[in-house]
């Protein structure tokens, strides 16, 4: 058992990446109260902004991907989201519009259930892409995330088609 307070120290900051991809915020720390509950104040969403912002700086790289965050049964993100895209700009990749549609289940070759359809029509990821823990993403999920993720770099230049 590891005792409360115990500052975790990741091991992400000694990696020497070309491309760093930031996907973070879901499981909360980063507020200001340092919780895992998001009341997506403003507070906490500039909050989650400059956390990224510090990652980024000490990356010293120019190429980085933050990706939106996707919390499937909800849109209580939405205002976090457009925070990260009004800061990070073109290094914005908005997952979770792209995962909330149609499009997404044709390119998995997945056939939409009624369910799926009425999850996409609220805006939400079909669960046919998720876990029943309605958190993770199942292999489809992965692999449209994976396109996805690949898709931005590049649209970034980062990488040649």
């Amino acid at each position: 058992v590891v005792p409360a307070g115990t500052k975790i120290i990741p091991e992400a900051h000694k990696m020497d990446a070309d491309i760093n991809i930031f996907f973070e915020g879901t499981n909360g720390g980063w507020t200001p109260a340092h919780t895992t509950v998001n009341d997506n104040s403003n507070a906490d969403c500039e909050a989650l902004v400059e956390l990224i912002k510090q990652q980024v700086a000490k990356t010293g790289k120019s190429k980085y991907i933050v990706v939106r965050l996707t919390w499937v049964y909800t849109n209580a993100n939405d205002n976090i989201n457009n925070h990260l895209r009004e800061a990070f700009g073109e290094h914005f990749l908005d997952l979770k519009a792209y995962l909330a549609s149609e499009q997404a289940l044709i390119d998995a070759g997945i056939t939409p259930t009624q369910e799926d359809l009425t999850r996409i029509a609220g805006g939400h990821i079909p669960t046919s892409l998720i876990f029943s823990d309605g958190v993770h993403f199942t292999s489809k999920g992965y692999e449209l995330v994976a396109q996805q993720v690949y898709k931005k770099m590049v649209a970034l230049g980062y990488y040649a088609e």
